[in-house]
C-alpha cells in the first residue's frame, strides 16, 4: 500500500496548538436537524500564528461503501502564545447525507463520529505531528431522510 508523503491538512507552524474540551450540544438527535459543538483551541507554543482547524465526519454505520472520513469544514484562526478561543461548529443534515446505490441524497439514522484538530484524523498524521485530533460520536435518531444534492 502505497502512502503519502503528507496527509491532506498537514503542515508545519512556527508554534504548537492543542485541542481541548469538545462539548457536544446533544448526544441524540432527531433526523434533520443540526449538530453542533464546541472546541477549545489554544496556542501552546512560544509564537503568534495561525491554525486550520479541520472537521471531519464518519457515518459509522452507512448501508452503502462511504469513505472512511470526509473533511465537512474548516475555520482559521490567529491565536498568540497562551491565548485560547472556543470555536463552534454545526453539521447540517446535508453534510451527514450519503448518495446511495440509486443515487439518492438521504440521511440515514445511525452512530456517527467527529473528529476536529489541525491535521486529518489518521495514524500518519498522528506520527508527524504529534497529536491525535478530538474525537466524539453522536447518534441520528428517526426516519431515512430523502434530502435535495
Amino acid at each position: 500500500e502505497n502512502v503519502a508523503l503528507y496527509p491532506f491538512g498537514y503542515g508545519l507552524s512556527y508554534t504548537k496548538f492543542e485541542y481541548t474540551n469538545l462539548i457536544m450540544n446533544k448526544e441524540k438527535i432527531k433526523s434533520g436537524e443540526n449538530f453542533g459543538f464546541k472546541i477549545t483551541v489554544k496556542n501552546i507554543g512560544q509564537c503568534e500564528s495561525e491554525e486550520t482547524i479541520q472537521l471531519y465526519l464518519k457515518d459509522v454505520e452507512a448501508s452503502v461503501y462511504i469513505p472512511k472520513y470526509e473533511l465537512k469544514g474548516i475555520k482559521k484562526i490567529n491565536l498568540k502564545p497562551g491565548q485560547e478561543r472556543v470555536l463552534e461548529f454545526e453539521l447540517t443534515p446535508r453534510q451527514m447525507a450519503l448518495i446511495d446505490n440509486d443515487g439518492n441524497c438521504i440521511l440515514e439514522p445511525g452512530i456517527f463520529q467527529v473528529f476536529v484538530g489541525g491535521s486529518q484524523p489518521d495514524d500518519r498524521s498522528i506520527e508527524l505531528t504529534g497529536t491525535d485530533v478530538q474525537k466524539c460520536f453522536f447518534e441520528v435518531k428517526g426516519e431515512i431522510l430523502q434530502l435535495e444534492y
